[in-house]
């Protein structure tokens, strides 16, 4: 009686590529998992962002993204010269907890550092968290209108609330601009009439188009920086 052809090595060859097929696939799917929770920078470490009343809020990682050469204009509101041989431009939010951290923790820092003529702040606006954030930053440009924006920027770190729980309403930005002394006709006119809120969107874009993610964000001499940065972490980065 004839025998059979014995097929078992075929069938072991077929085996060994579908099993190393299942394991590629399955390295994509959990490579492509992990890049969907944050986004790789270009040190390849990953940013990682947490949901805060259903809005992504930066969480300071510790890592700094880093570009080179990277040009980011100062826009409207800055402090200091120009020229100076430092720029530190923040993209925040007026709502966000961290930013609030920042301001109260290490903003001083840069302020000695701006009144030593070494370096130039400029703050510009990352509406992130809700339309209060939309309203406090055009208020902040109303009281600019009236040489007061600083001090109107101060005036809402240092008295920020919980995220969208009214502390930035209209109602309540006008009765900062009367604590401060402002025109409050002139504040109130300008608020309620929108003047200032391309401007607002617009400096939201420039961080969006920049890699701006989160707040607060922080381009330093050409390098971001997510994430609140100690005064330590400032002086390491600026210099004595």
């Amino acid at each position: 009686m004839k025998e059979g052809k014995d097929y078992t090595w075929i069938a072991v060859i077929v085996a060994a590529v579908l099993i190393s097929v299942a394991i590629i696939y399955g390295a994509g799917v959990i490579s492509n998992s992990v890049v969907s929770t944050g986004q790789l920078n270009s040190n390849g470490n990953l940013n990682v962002y947490a949901s805060s009343q259903n809005n992504s809020t930066t969480v300071n990682s510790g890592q700094n993204t880093t570009s080179k050469g990277l040009v980011v204009p100062l826009g409207s509101d800055y402090i200091g010269n120009a020229s100076a041989p430092n720029q530190i431009v923040e993209f925040a939010d007026y709502q966000c907890v961290y930013c609030g951290l920042f301001y109260n923790e290490s903003e001083q820092t840069i302020m000695n550092y701006v009144n030593s003529g070494k370096a130039v702040f400029a703050f510009r606006d990352f509406v992130l968290i809700g339309p209060d954030s939309l309203s406090a930053a055009e208020a902040a440009r109303c009281a600019g209108d009236q040489g007061q924006y600083w001090n109107y920027h101060n005036y809402l770190y240092s008295h920020q609330g919980g995220e969208n729980s009214g502390w930035a309403s209209v109602t309540n930005l006008e009765k900062y601009a009367l604590n401060l002394g402002l025109n409050s006709s002139e504040f109130n006119s300008c608020l309620e009439s929108g003047k200032y809120n391309s401007s607002v969107m617009q400096d939201t874009q420039t961080g969006r188009n920049l890699g701006v993610q989160g707040t607060p964000t922080f381009f330093i001499n050409g390098k971001i920086y997510v994430g609140v940065q100690s005064p330590a972490q400032l002086q390491s980065i600026l210099g004595s």
